[in-house]
């Protein structure tokens, strides 16, 4: 269909959509005269402001995607913000980026979404640094980690995550995984430093997180294929929650809710060995 065609649609069928998918922002115009009482899921591959305006518009929105969205633009996080006091329904945030998040902008997404049950949080590093970014500076250290360490009624059941620095995996990730009692899947996208896996390997073997059934271990950006040293770390983690050897061939699933039944690993940085000790997984991919 033409651009204009597109927008008849729009604009005609506004008020019984209930998904969009947007590839550009070609339409963006039309957005803005939307208003869609019933739509459920928005999913867009280009940001434009009109994109959250149409959000505002649409009080029973349950699912929020945007895979280039501008982190570093206040006006663009202005409207995130102001959207997401808006949507009390909403449960799926996914947040793509391919400029460096600053520690404040972090700490104030994850506050402003910390009532979804599913957060997508991450920057495309060898996106970033094909146009050559260079890591920013942290500020406000200290305020943010204190309104991490403020931070209540998080109800992530699903935590996909992924930032640009060690010191935003230290202030950051580490103490929101701690208050993530709920947590059913942790999808670690990449990590910075071998600290944050022997810090994460620390926090999933307390008892509150006892929920988590699915672990994704992503790339790791800083180590070569070669160098896997840390394997160790959550080899010794998934020896715990998968319970005590594999009477009858029994899964993680029947031996209790401590055992993981998804583990999802980058053999780019894992490697084979880890295979040979989880008998009690259900799935590996």
């Amino acid at each position: 269909m033409t651009q204009k065609s597109d927008a008849q649609v729009f604009v005609r069928y506004q008020g019984h959509m209930r998904a969009i998918t947007l590839s550009s922002g070609d339409i963006s115009h039309t957005l803005q005269t939307l208003s869609c009482p019933n739509l459920r899921s928005l999913y867009c591959y280009s940001f434009t402001c009109a994109i959250l305006e149409t959000a505002y518009r649409s009080p029973l929105l349950e699912s929020l995607t945007i895979r280039n969205f501008p982190i570093f633009n206040e006006e663009s996080l202005g409207y995130l913000f102001n959207a997401l006091k808006r949507l009390p329904f909403l449960k799926n945030l996914h947040l793509g980026f391919f400029n460096r998040i600053n520690t404040g902008t972090a700490q104030r997404i994850i506050e402003a979404s910390r009532h979804c049950e599913s957060l997508y949080l991450a920057w495309d590093p060898f996106r970033a640094e094909s146009y050559g970014e260079r890591p920013k500076p942290g500020y406000g250290t200290e305020s943010v980690k204190n309104a991490m360490d403020q931070m209540e009624g998080i109800q992530f059941r699903k935590l996909a995550i992924g930032l640009p620095s060690e010191e935003q995996e230290s202030i950051i990730l580490i103490p929101l995984l701690e208050k993530c009692h709920l947590l059913e899947s942790f999808d670690l996208i990449y990590t910075r430093a071998k600290v944050t896996i022997q810090k994460i390997t620390h926090i999933l073997r307390s008892n509150p997180h006892r929920r988590l059934k699915s672990l994704y271990l992503g790339r790791s950006t800083p180590y070569t294929r070669n160098e896997a040293t840390y394997d160790e770390d959550i080899i010794s983690l998934l020896r715990v929650v998968g319970g005590q050897g594999n009477e009858g061939g029994k899964c993680a699933e029947s031996m209790g809710e401590r055992g993981i039944q998804t583990l999802t690993i980058d053999f780019n940085i894992f490697g084979l060995t880890v295979i040979q000790i989880l008998p009690n997984v259900c799935q590996i991919h």
